[in-house]
């Protein structure tokens, strides 16, 4: 399932830059997505219904950066998308910028599809 499409929407709603697996930028703030698992979720005749793909959104910021808003607006975006969050949680990651470590916010997404 492809759902590069979807991030790219989303890039331009939000107005930050979106990448996947690997961010190659300058700015300080961006998204970085990855594919985790993909698998058949419903069944019928032996075979797939519909295909469930597993993705991780990472959300990177400075560290004193006020990433609330930003965080709302993602899931908000993502669950008015037809994704579903399974969680959300925050860290300070090795990443640094200037010398100082960045936040990262993750959004555990799954989406469903009919084949």
């Amino acid at each position: 399932m492809n759902l590069n499409p979807k991030f790219k929407d989303f890039e331009k709603e939000i107005g930050i830059e979106v990448e996947q697996d690997e961010y190659s930028g300058t700015n300080g703030i961006y998204f970085v997505f990855q594919y985790e698992d993909e698998r058949g979720a419903l069944f019928g005749d032996n075979k797939p219904l519909e295909d469930t793909c597993y993705i991780q959104l990472k959300l990177y910021t400075p560290k004193d950066f006020n990433y609330f808003e930003l965080k709302k607006k993602t899931r908000d975006y993502f669950e008015s998308s037809g994704f579903f969050i399974s969680s959300i949680f925050t860290y300070l990651e090795n990443v640094t910028i200037n010398a100082e470590k960045m936040r990262c916010t993750v959004f555990k997404l799954e989406y469903t599809d009919e084949h």
